[in-house]
């Protein structure tokens, strides 16, 4: 076959490869929006759900390990295939972990693993969310925590999730059953963050936060628009590919006195419009319209947001699609924010569009 056919051939299978993928997912969304609340008891029955869309083969796309992340993790660990292509290891699972300092950090589950003299280690134990995470041996002040990344052999997966939709004593979920049974199994490896991560230029430590409370979402956001932020967002040698709609530049027009808008170490994505008010230390998501004489404060505000005429707004998450009325001050009285919001013990309010229809 003549060499322009040879590439022909590749360039068209690559782009049926896409177009099926596409597909695939297109059915995915489709099988995902249709599932009822009572298909959605617990994580692993969601996971469930889904692995049988797979399985029942509406996508010829059958792979051979699966890739999960939680939603409330913020980092990236590649991929571990070649333990679980390698037959001595008997691993059918991979988590990625790394170190973390003991004490207040409740939200994670916690890996009790072997020695690292090798890039993996077997774990001993799992413990979802503990109290008081247990330290690691030999080093009193921290617990090895998991990142909520892993890597699994497909079958392997569907078996554990199809024996904890069977046990009647299970709470169907993924941290609380379907890892403690992994790991009583003995078929889960542990994978240090720190030895396959992109190292930072400046000799900083791995990147990764636990975004699963307020405060941490708060504050894990922030940091992206300070001066000199743990997550440069503005690195050309590791950039961050993801989704973005496609949206006119943020825009800052005068107030009717005349004011202009501004933002100072404020990030503000496309679609905004800020008019006539002040924004100091914040981030604002796309498509937030900000009225006239305000004054906001270490805010993080979410996609589809109109903050009203006045408002005075302090360490504040804004969730989306909020219409705030004219007015709103937050952030002032603890109390008063307390009873119509939800505030943390360090002070950061959370408001949604539940909250703000019962003012």
């Amino acid at each position: 076959m003549p060499e322009g056919g040879a590439i022909t051939d590749a360039a068209g299978s690559a782009v049926r490869q896409v177009t099926e993928l596409l597909r695939t997912i297109k059915e995915l969304k489709a099988y995902v929006d249709s599932l009822t609340p009572k298909d959605a008891s617990g994580n692993a029955q969601n996971d469930l759900s889904l692995w049988n869309f797979v399985k029942r083969g509406i996508s010829p796309m059958m792979p051979s390990w699966f890739w999960g992340m939680s939603t409330s993790g913020s980092g990236a660990v590649p991929a571990a295939q070649s333990v679980l292509t390698n037959p001595s290891s008997g691993a059918m699972g991979v988590m990625g972990v790394m170190p973390d300092v003991t004490g207040g950090r409740t939200r994670y589950g916690q890996d009790i693993t072997t020695t690292f003299g090798n890039i993996y280690a077997g774990i001993t134990d799992f413990i979802e969310k503990p109290a008081q995470p247990p330290c690691m041996p030999g080093n009193d002040d921290r617990s090895l925590a998991s990142m909520g990344i892993y890597l699994f052999d497909a079958d392997y997966l569907y078996h554990l999730l199809e024996a904890d939709m069977a046990d009647p004593a299970s709470r169907h979920d993924f941290g609380k059953d379907v890892i403690p049974r992994a790991v009583a199994e003995g078929r889960v490896m542990a994978h240090p963050f720190a030895q396959s991560c992109i190292l930072n230029v400046n000799g900083a430590p791995p990147y990764w936060r636990d975004v699963g409370t307020i405060d941490a979402f708060w504050s894990t956001n922030l940091d992206l628009a300070s001066i000199n932020p743990e997550l440069d967002i503005y690195d050309t040698e590791w950039p961050i590919w993801t989704y973005q709609h496609q949206l006119p530049p943020a825009k800052f027009i005068p107030d009717d006195s005349g004011n202009h808008g501004v933002a100072v170490n404020t990030l503000v994505s496309g679609g905004n419009i800020i008019s006539g008010s002040h924004i100091s230390n914040s981030v604002f998501f796309s498509t937030v319209f900000t009225r006239s004489f305000c004054h906001v404060e270490q805010a993080v505000v979410l996609p589809n947001v109109t903050i009203g005429r006045g408002c005075h707004l302090r360490k504040v998450v804004i969730d989306r699609r909020c219409v705030l009325p004219d007015g709103l001050v937050v952030g002032e009285d603890p109390v008063l924010d307390a009873r119509r919001f939800e505030r943390t013990d360090s002070g950061v309010v959370l408001i949604n569009t539940e909250m703000l229809a019962r003012l």
